[in-house]
Parts: structure tokens; C-alpha cells; sequence
């Protein structure tokens, strides 16, 4: 996965040449609550799953999981639209539709 904050190959590379280029690039960064994401992947109950759990393990368990997939900041070096998951979706796309409008 694309650390926050380093680079991400593809995405950097799209968004750098739609500047590049002057296209309007609009990103939507989507998100939901740590708790909301842990229950699901217990629901899913996949087997690789598993090794995120363990919340003493700093390498592969929550903790790193929450540090590398939740608690991040969206892209770092573009302008972007935080988006909960978990809220209405009319209220996510009346935020979506006031972002673009400002592109």
C-alpha cells in the first residue's frame, strides 16, 4: 500500500500530469471510523484478516493497521475532500457536489 504522506505511483502520477496539463483534479478521499472497519472485517471473517487484530502487534496488528488504512490524513499533497463512509449518502453527496462546484 501507498503510505500516507509518500508517494503513491499511479495516483501521484494521474494527479501530477492532470496539473501538469491544467485539468480541474478533484479527489475524494473516502473514510469510515476504525470501529465501523474493524466489525466488518470480523464479519467478513477472511482468514488474512486475521494478523490485524492483534492489538500489541506494532508490525502487523491494529495498531498498524489503524496507523496505515484509518487514522491518516487523505492525500497530502493535493486538495481533497474528506468523505465518512458511514454518514447519510445524501449528506455525502451534497458535500461531494459543493467540492466540485468549487473545481
Amino acid at each position: 500500500p501507498a503510505i500516507q504522506g509518500q508517494r503513491a505511483g499511479f495516483l501521484d502520477s494521474m494527479l501530477e500530469a492532470g496539473i501538469q496539463h491544467n485539468f480541474n483534479v478533484a479527489v475524494i478521499y473516502c473514510t469510515a471510523p476504525a470501529d465501523i472497519v474493524l466489525a466488518y472485517l470480523k464479519k467478513r471473517g477472511a482468514a488474512r484478516d486475521e494478523p490485524k487484530y492483534d492489538p500489541t502487534n506494532e508490525q502487523t496488528g491494529w495498531p498498524w493497521f489503524l496507523k496505515t488504512f484509518i487514522d491518516v490524513p487523505g492525500p497530502t499533497l493535493y486538495t481533497h475532500l474528506r468523505v465518512d463512509t458511514t454518514l447519510p449518502v445524501d449528506k455525502n453527496v451534497q458535500q461531494i457536489v459543493e467540492y466540485l462546484k468549487q473545481m
